[in-house]
């Protein structure tokens, strides 16, 4: 459950180690149950015209023409592909648009900003504070936005990895941890795509993230996701023969949940390989 108590669903799937004792390298056996940034570019990046352009829209703000700095800066917001260089202008264009009297309109920009890059530079003490609010109110409004935009997608993307849209699905992921790069829910299915597409690494990369997540922000990742996270990675550890690390992370999954057959088993299936048979 995340602070606002918000539950993306996410798919479960804890496979067990019977087939992979038999299998050398790959897991064999899924059981599954459901559970329901970019560069950044500068000026100099920009082609020749636009840098004409940004130019002159400066010197129209410079000699106090703020109506034409201001569409100007807006057409060269339109015009750029990085996020955080579409927010820097727009900002900018909002300022304009703040001291011309029209809070509405400054306030709009600066949201559009703001989703674009909520981290984009913001220097207050430049600004006045009537404008520094609008920021703060802004920033809350487009942060939240991208909330509702992600979860929407992760929804979805549920959907096509039951379909086995793996594509669709890793589209979707993608463009919601854009969104929220720290979403729990979002980097396991995410790594759920991966192992399904037979990329283990990238999965065990995704299911230890999810745990460093945890670690961070233990309020952040729910015991069950946790757990969850736990036994994919373990799986893998003893596909790749890493059998003290899938023994690890299993001793971890039984004291989450002591009631799981399937991480007990999967535990004693690890330190039988580890020659421990009391164990």
């Amino acid at each position: 459950m995340h602070a606002n108590g918000r539950r993306t669903p996410s798919l479960s799937i804890v496979l067990a180690l019977a087939a992979a004792c038999a299998a050398a390298q790959t897991p064999a056996g899924v059981v599954e149950e459901e559970l329901g940034a970019e560069p950044t570019a500068t000026a100099a990046d920009a082609p020749a015209s636009d840098s004409a352009l940004e130019h002159e829209a400066e010197q129209a703000y410079a000699d106090g023409n703020l109506p034409h700095a201001m569409a100007l800066y807006r057409q060269l917001a339109e015009r750029r592909s990085a996020p955080r260089e579409r927010a820097r202008l727009l900002v900018t264009a909002s300022w304009l648009g703040f001291q011309l009297g029209d809070a509405d309109a400054a306030r709009i920009d600066l949201e559009r900003a703001l989703f674009e890059d909520p981290e984009t530079p913001f220097r207050a003490e430049v600004y006045t504070p009537e404008f520094v609010a609008l920021h703060q109110d802004a920033l809350r409004e487009a942060v939240a936005r991208r909330r509702r935009e992600a979860v929407s997608l992760f929804n979805r993307s549920v959907a096509e990895i039951s379909a086995q849209r793996y594509p669709e699905a890793r589209a979707l992921l993608l463009e919601g941890l854009r969104l929220t790069p720290d979403d729990p829910d979002g980097v396991y299915n995410l790594a759920v795509v991966d192992l399904r597409s037979g990329d283990q690494q990238a999965a065990l990369s995704g299911f230890e993230r999810v745990l460093a997540l945890e670690r961070g922000n233990p309020a952040g990742v729910s015991r069950e996701l946790k757990s969850q996270a736990l036994n994919n990675a373990a799986v893998i550890y003893f596909g790749l023969g890493q059998f003290a690390d899938a023994e690890t992370a299993l001793a971890e999954a039984v004291k989450l949940d002591p009631e799981d057959a399937k991480s007990w088993f999967n535990l004693g299936l690890t330190r039988e390989r580890l020659d421990r048979d009391d164990a």
